[in-house]
């Protein structure tokens, strides 16, 4: 399951819209308060799309994981597809989809570089 379909991450989005909400002061008696919480924002500087679809992704990659450049992020029916630079990797399949996952038409991993820590 990924980060975007965790339950978590349903309750954040209700807890910023109801934060958006009491900020316009359209919630009666909602504390209009802000607590910002410390996050890291990454900007997607590529994906990598199967040239063919006996490409695999190497192996599962957390969400996030940094990976140095030169790292083998995919192996197929050709050329080995590496990070040509440091990076983060975002949204890789999940374990149980690497062995089979083979999709031509969408990205099988995001990548991004770290941006901003706040």
């Amino acid at each position: 399951m990924g980060g975007h379909t965790n339950p978590r991450s349903f309750e954040v989005a209700i807890a910023s819209a109801m934060q958006l909400f009491a900020s316009l002061e359209m919630l009666e008696g909602a504390d209009k308060k802000c607590t910002a919480t410390p996050r890291v924002e990454y900007r997607v500087i590529g994906s990598i799309v199967f040239p063919n679809s006996r490409y695999r992704i190497s192996r599962c990659f957390s969400n996030f994981e940094f990976v140095p450049a030169g790292t083998v992020l995919a192996t197929g029916g050709g050329p080995d597809i590496v990070a040509e630079r440091s990076c983060h990797v975002l949204f890789c399949p999940s374990a149980d989809q690497v062995p089979t996952w083979s999709s031509t038409t969408e990205e099988a991993v995001f990548l991004a570089e770290d941006v901003t820590k706040r």
